[in-house]
């Protein structure tokens, strides 16, 4: 399967510095449809379970970005917030339209510092599991539960089989 964001030998000449990959949404987490724990877990593991206070902040900007209204959240930020910023903006008040988005929400562009946000993040398809059929290691590594060593093996199943439920 080709679509697991491996890079792609075109038959024709490529620009210098240009890859392509194709990677199939499915094995990627998928922001519109993320739900309030899973995001939440999600944030854990990228700044620890320790990190209550400023998990709870993030969560309350995510909210706030994502309700339909303007009223801030007790420790979120709506419009003051980022109409304050050096390079003012609006919230989006509505469902993230691009992946790169997710950096604009106050506090997300530290947290997902480093990630290759193409790579884990969606905003296609009508559920919020990642298939780990074709999960990318991008995406993997930021969900609650999987650690370097539980991708490899993972990844080493899958060459071979798929996963077909929860026991697998």
């Amino acid at each position: 399967n080709r679509y697991d964001g491996e890079e792609l030998l075109l038959a024709y000449p490529q620009p210098e510095g240009i890859t392509v990959r194709i990677y199939n949404h499915r094995g990627k987490i998928n922001l519109r449809e993320l739900s309030r724990p899973r995001m939440r877990a999600m944030l854990e593991k990228r700044l620890g379970t320790n990190a209550t206070d400023q998990i709870d902040d993030l969560m309350d900007a995510w909210g706030d970005w994502l309700d339909l209204n303007e009223d801030a959240s007790a420790n979120g930020a709506e419009n003051d917030y980022y109409e304050g910023l050096e390079i003012p903006y609006r919230p989006r008040n509505g469902r993230l339209e691009t992946v790169e988005e997710i950096l604009q929400i106050r506090g997300f562009a530290e947290v997902f510092e480093g990630v290759d946000l193409d790579a884990a993040f969606t905003i296609y398809g009508e559920t919020e599991f990642v298939d780990l059929n074709k999960a990318t290691v991008e995406a993997m590594q930021l969900l609650p539960g999987l650690d370097d060593e539980l991708i490899a093996e993972i990844i080493n199943y899958r060459k071979d089989k798929d996963f077909t439920g929860n026991g697998d």
